[in-house]
């Protein structure tokens, strides 16, 4: 049930991230915004977790990673936008749902 319930999760997560960087206007080509997934479901003892994050590059060569990193933090000649933080702090309760939900179906059937 845990796999499950933690995609379930990344998935929320992933549509939340994505519809930050829409209205913080962070999409140019969409490429970037695109490329927000989820790695496999790594196990740990306690259970497991994924990392979800803008993976691969652009049709330019640059890492989207990095382009997220910048849009979020900023640099000498561009001001910040926190839309990692925003998405993630709107997302909470979404992400916590998808995961109860996802319990539910698998122990209940």
């Amino acid at each position: 049930a845990v796999p499950d319930m933690i995609q379930a999760g990344a998935d929320e997560l992933i549509k939340a991230e994505r519809a930050e960087m829409e209205r913080l206007k962070l999409v140019d080509t969409g490429d970037m915004k695109e490329s927000v997934k989820a790695t496999k479901v790594r196990k740990t003892d306690s259970g497991g977790f994924v990392e979800v994050y803008p993976q691969g590059k652009d049709r330019k060569g640059v890492r989207n990673a990095t382009k997220a990193f910048v849009a979020q933090y900023g640099k000498s000649n561009l001001s910040a936008r926190p839309w990692l933080t925003a998405a993630r702090a709107k997302s909470g309760d979404k992400v916590s749902e998808a995961m109860r939900k996802a319990w539910e179906k698998k122990v209940n059937g």
